[in-house]
């Protein structure tokens, strides 16, 4: 997560500089992403519910 983090930190400092430079993270990458943050937010809510 904490690579995550980092990745998002350098995105927003780099769209501000440099409108040309090549993606970050790629597509696969991104999807991973958002799948692990999904994955995370059901099984919290599924662990919040069974509290």
């Amino acid at each position: 997560m904490n690579q995550w983090i980092k990745k998002r930190g350098e995105a927003v400092h780099r769209s501000n500089n440099d409108t040309q430079a090549t993606h970050l993270v790629s597509r696969p990458d991104m999807k991973k992403c958002l799948t692990f943050f999904k994955k995370l937010v059901e099984t919290t809510d599924l662990a919040i519910d069974q509290a």
